[in-house]
């Protein structure tokens, strides 16, 4: 489809049980990323504004807002890989189009996001369903708001923050709880690189405050000004021995994406 869509004219960006649901049998394990808290507030104390503006530059700057990607996410189980797929991905404001490249058995599925609506398409037999937000994202440790729509500054209100140090550099430690009506996760502890306005980890809980996963961003890069994390690794703390790591291997910002490419129907016009 590259070829097609480029003549014609992606946030990142990730388990099969709802996440505000979610319940286990088994102990969370802990955080495994060590902080030393220098200074905090607490939940009675009025979070800055100074603090609102970081996490709105946060989701500005973290990817372009219209843009041409090819990736990779792949995931282990045990140490060994269990699945692959690559992956081209095509985002404006705050629709999502991807096509499934590889394996083979997957090739020629779409994933759509189109303003509120999520689908899967089968270019093969030209069907499409509707997909849940909470849903694996193709049998991966991600699911599908993880890649499609996380959004922390839409679906979560900041409560508290702490200054931190984290591996002998300075970091924020940001505790958010999810608004009203958002399908994502109850709460996230987001820490937070103030030298380069980067996300470093987000751990992701459950209502029960079970640790559901951690999505962790690596390797930033500055594409068309915005600070791009090249890998992200999401482990999986309600499967043991399972994670998956989202390799970009190109972004490139497009200002020409048109938007009825977001589309059933421009799918279903594809050959």
């Amino acid at each position: 489809m590259r070829n097609t869509l480029t003549a014609a004219a992606l946030a990142l960006v990730i388990t099969v049980v709802n996440p505000l649901q979610a319940q286990t049998s088994e102990t969370a394990a802990p955080a495994t990323f060590a902080a030393i808290s220098v200074a905090a507030t607490s939940d009675a104390v009025a979070v800055s504004q100074e603090m609102v503006s970081l996490f709105n530059s946060l989701d500005k700057n973290s990817f372009p807002a219209s843009a041409i990607a090819t990736m990779t996410l792949t995931s282990f189980k045990d140490g060994e890989q269990s699945k692959a797929l690559s992956m081209e991905f095509f985002t404006k404001n705050d629709n999502v189009l991807i096509e499934i490249l590889a394996p083979r058995v997957d090739k020629g599925k779409y994933i759509l996001k189109s303003t509120d609506d999520l689908w899967m398409y089968f270019s093969k037999i030209k069907r499409s369903i509707r997909i849940a937000a909470r849903d694996s994202f193709m049998g991966t440790d991600a699911n599908n708001y993880d890649l499609l729509e996380l959004n922390l500054v839409k679906d979560y209100q900041i409560v508290s923050h702490t200054e931190e140090v984290l591996d002998g550099k300075p970091a924020i430690r940001a505790e958010l709880r999810a608004r009203e009506g958002a399908e994502g996760y109850a709460r996230i502890v987001s820490y937070i690189d103030p030298v380069h306005k980067t996300i470093i980890r987000n751990d992701c809980y459950a209502i029960s405050n079970t640790l559901i996963k951690s999505i962790a961003y690596f390797d930033h890069q500055m594409i068309g000004g915005y600070n791009v994390p090249m890998r992200t690794t999401i482990e999986n703390f309600l499967k043991k021995g399972r994670h998956s790591v989202m390799t970009l291997d190109s972004v490139e910002a497009d200002d020409n994406i048109d938007e009825y490419m977001f589309s059933l129907g421009y799918l279903e016009s594809l050959d």
